[in-house]
């Protein structure tokens, strides 16, 4: 009776040889300088208190840019100033990413 084949360990000496597909690496848009420039620019354009309720960080507001097209959902408009607003926290939790409210 012959036994099942055994074959020696392979020696990988290289990442490259490694058995598995290289994943591009995605970066987060919400990180990159191209939102942190247009983020500033919204704040300067829009000012700096929710288009919605009208607070401000004097009232203890915590404010966001909200894109009213939701990236999810219009990705080509994540760069488009003029899809952009300030919302409050709260305004903006409770838009979430379904509505696409203008407020401003």
């Amino acid at each position: 009776m012959i036994g099942p084949s055994i074959t020696e360990p392979r020696v990988i000496s290289q990442w490259s040889e490694l058995p598995f597909s290289e994943q591009p690496n995605e970066v987060n848009f919400l990180q990159t300088t191209e939102w942190r420039q247009l983020r500033r620019k919204a704040f300067e354009l829009y000012g700096n208190y929710c288009a919605c309720c009208g607070k401000t960080p004097k009232n203890g507001a915590v404010l966001h840019v909200d894109h009213i097209k939701p990236r999810s959902l219009r990705p080509d408009l994540e760069s488009d100033i003029t899809n952009l607003q300030i919302l409050c926290d709260g305004c903006n939790q409770d838009k979430s990413n379904i509505s696409e409210r203008k407020w401003r």
